[in-house]
């Protein structure tokens, strides 16, 4: 386990899987609340690092690269923040919401 991997985090997100766990709360407009997925771990010569793709129903996806622990990612009026990259998930918190 590296430094990265600090296992923090109400919220967890993996590789391929297009929702956290749990999920967000909805938009103010009653629509589910975005999607956070990882689209690529672990870069040649950048350990603990993600790329994270944010998406929700209706509105444009949008790709976030080279993210480490501390990072924040705002996408759609919500902003989390990354706390833990581990091996086959991430972990964040929600700081801001619509």
């Amino acid at each position: 386990m590296d430094s990265s991997c600090t296992d923090i985090g109400k919220y967890i997100f993996r590789m391929s899987i297009p929702y956290p766990d749990p999920l967000l709360p909805d938009f103010p407009d009653g629509s589910p609340g975005p999607g956070f997925v990882i689209a690529a771990k672990n870069a040649p010569g950048e350990p603990g690092r993600i790329a994270v793709t944010a998406h929700a129903t209706g509105r444009s996806p949008e790709g976030f690269y080279s993210i480490s622990v501390g990072d924040e990612i705002t996408y759609e009026g919500y902003t989390i923040k990354i706390t833990s990259i581990c091996e086959k998930e991430a972990r964040f918190d929600l700081v801001k919401q619509p």
